[in-house]
């Protein structure tokens, strides 16, 4: 989920596959995403939103972790 206020960013590296990137780099030539690293963070904020939606009646989630996200994304490109 997007960082609380104030919280620093960690940064960690992955590998992926080839033709991830090339879809990712794709995305971002076409405008939808300004960069690598923000097309990757909507993703992950994405799937973990789904899973907190499912996992949140539980309480076993954070409610910290339901802060709006500072990922922009061009809309209409």
């Amino acid at each position: 989920m997007p960082t609380p206020k104030g919280e620093k960013m960690v940064l960690i590296s992955v590998h992926l596959p080839r033709t991830w990137i090339s879809i990712i780099d794709t995305l971002v030539e076409k405008g939808i995403f300004h960069s690598r690293r923000e097309a990757i963070r909507t993703g992950l904020y994405e799937l973990l939103e789904k899973y907190l939606i499912e996992y949140a009646h539980d309480g076993s989630v954070d409610s910290k972790c339901r802060q709006e996200p500072e990922i922009e994304v061009i809309q209409g490109r």
